[in-house]
């Protein structure tokens, strides 16, 4: 049997400062509080991290559970949590550490960026709040939309986003589709940054280890690198390259 909370609360709201800076806000429609413990269940979860810099990402959650011994807050059941630079993470359960900065999701996942011109999906996800960096593993796919392109799916084991640099990389197993074109490597990474880069010609997409590119059914490339530009629509193999058409 469960223990009786010492108080409920109506609108219950938490903060944390330390050295004169917000850490971290918790605010539900209601709460009940266990003082032994130290835990506070709640529902209609909102909470906001706040970085180094003082910039605010949110949580929020149907349900949530935040142990203030442990700085430890876990949101369930339509779960989203919202970066400054707009890019949104959607899932079932989550849990933020408040000591490290640290987001976990370990639960199936869906992303996109502010401008939703990249979308990822995985099993699992972890970002420090400090950076624009995250990374994703468990069947990692990801959609790419860029002006006069084709749409660009890419999938792999694992996948890191940083959106700094606007670049993914993609572990192990990788695979890309591109209309009729199809690609495999052991990595690769994405620019998904805006095209003509005024430094040469743009590198939307490099593969590398193995990689194999089937243009049709009997005609494929295999090297140890592909470049993909797209201002030239072309494609650069190199590390012993060979091109096998028919026989």
């Amino acid at each position: 049997t469960q223990a009786m909370p010492d108080y409920f609360l109506k609108d219950f709201r938490y903060a944390s400062v330390k050295a004169g800076k917000r850490e971290m806000e918790v605010v539900s429609t209601d709460a009940a509080l266990h003082l032994e413990k130290q835990v506070a269940n709640g529902s209609q979860v909102t909470a906001y991290f706040y970085d180094q810099a003082g910039r605010r990402s949110t949580l929020v959650g149907d349900r949530g559970v935040f142990d203030i011994g442990k700085r430890h807050l876990r949101v369930e059941s339509n779960v989203k949590s919202f970066s400054p630079d707009g890019f949104t993470l959607l899932g079932s359960e989550a849990d933020y550490f408040l000591d490290r900065r640290f987001l976990l999701a370990n639960a199936p996942v869906e992303g996109f960026t502010e401008t939703k011109d990249v979308r990822i999906w995985a099993h699992k996800a972890e970002s420090l709040v400090e950076t624009n960096t995250a990374n994703f593993s468990g069947d990692v796919r990801t959609e790419h939309k860029a002006a006069r392109q084709p749409l660009l799916k890419v999938r792999g084991d694992r996948a890191t986003l940083d959106r700094t640099e606007k670049l993914i990389t993609y572990f192990e197993h990788v695979r890309m589709n591109q209309e009729k074109l199809l690609m495999t490597s052991g990595e690769a990474q994405l620019n998904y940054g805006e095209v003509g880069a005024t430094k040469g010609s743009l590198r939307y997409l490099v593969a590398t280890k193995d990689v194999t590119i089937h243009e049709t059914q009997d005609r494929y490339s295999q090297s140890q690198m592909a470049e993909f530009y797209s201002d030239t629509n072309s494609i650069v193999l190199t590390g012993f390259p060979s091109v096998i058409e028919g026989r």
